[in-house]
């Protein structure tokens, strides 16, 4: 089961709450417009399962001085709505304040620095806290909250570790981290309401969700995707191989690493070919939306290219070197294969 607007929110006025400054902009969720002063939530209606669960969702911070947004899951009601300012929406704007949303968590991405958090960080807060310190610096990954650009953020939770990838789709730089949390236990309960707050002070921005998916089990096993497959397969080569990564899980995104590490997804991600010119092990990992990632699978390659046999004739030829036929013979130093008359042949 799950939420899907991945091709924007046109239809979500039914089936969505929103609260303060938030507004439907063309297909996105507008959660503030620029203005200062603003808080705004969006919430899906129907509790959604939270032990288990694949989100990802994009979004774009225009005019991007302050303050910030989070993906928030909370116990409250779809009413549910913090401060402006530094509280994002979703808690006080300074350590120790009040006002915040109970019984919840949200990962925040964070373009001001209200008590020292820095003008580019995430983090995760608990049940309505203050959400700027302690903080995430994430300015020396590249990604840079105040470009403008639009974002993905691709988060998993097992039940007991919440993983969070945010890419800049302009300039592909990223940054992951994850926290050991128990949700269920946070919030008191194994069903929630999920979505989006944001809020603006001084500074301002106009801060939009443009897709969002969030899928999750409600019973039984998530489905694991299938591990990936060499081709060829491991072995001993007499040449550079390129060697192909595949794997029958629609959809799904290959991770590897040829330094014997362990891939995850922040390891190189598959885009074509891998050449192997000397002997390595390439491991693999396969990642899709709404499975458990695969299994590591791995091929060892030796690359044993034959040495051969060298001719070196530079210093002339000489008797027993060549096999001479037919009229060739040694002049000298020099391989002569005919003599310069006729009808002669030589080899």
């Amino acid at each position: 089961t799950g939420i899907n607007f991945n091709t924007g929110f046109s239809t979500s006025a039914s089936v969505m709450a929103f609260n303060g400054s938030t507004v439907l902009n063309d297909t996105r969720l507008q959660l503030t417009d620029g203005l200062p002063g603003e808080a705004g939530t969006a919430w899906f209606k129907t509790p959604v399962n939270i032990t288990n669960f694949t989100n990802d969702f994009t979004f774009q911070l225009a005019n991007p001085s302050g303050d910030g947004i989070t993906f928030a899951i909370q116990n409250v009601g779809t009413t549910a709505l913090g401060p402006t300012g530094g509280g994002l929406g979703y808690g006080p704007d300074a350590v120790g304040g009040t006002g915040g949303i109970a019984k919840s968590i949200a990962i925040k991405f964070d373009l001001y620095s209200n008590n020292g958090e820095g003008a580019d960080s995430t983090g995760l807060y608990q049940n309505g806290v203050s959400p700027t310190i302690p903080a995430i610096n994430m300015t020396g990954s590249g990604v840079d909250l105040h470009s403008g650009n639009t974002f993905s953020v691709h988060m998993t939770y097992s039940g007991s570790t919440l993983t969070m990838k945010i890419t800049d789709l302009v300039t592909n730089a990223s940054f992951s981290t994850s926290w050991s949390i128990n949700i269920a236990q946070v919030i008191g309960s194994s069903t929630a309401y999920v979505g989006f707050t944001g809020g603006t002070g001084g500074a301002t921005s106009s801060q939009k969700i443009e897709t969002w998916t969030y899928l999750t089990t409600t019973s039984g096993t998530q489905q694991t995707a299938t591990a990936p497959i060499f081709s060829p397969g491991a072995g001993t080569y007499t040449s550079t191989q390129n060697v192909s990564i595949t794997t029958p899980t629609s959809g799904a995104s290959i991770y590897y690493s040829t330094d014997g590490s362990t891939p995850t997804t922040a390891s190189k991600l598959y885009s074509g070919a891998v050449s192997v010119s000397s002997s390595l092990t390439i491991k693999a990992i396969a990642v899709a939306t709404g499975y458990t990632n695969s299994a590591v699978s791995s091929a060892a390659y030796t690359i044993n290219i034959p040495t051969g046999t060298t001719i070196s004739l530079g210093g002339g030829f000489t008797a027993g070197s060549v096999f001479l036929n037919g009229n060739a013979s040694l002049n000298g130093t020099r391989l002569r294969i005919t003599g310069g008359t006729s009808n002669e042949d030589g080899s």
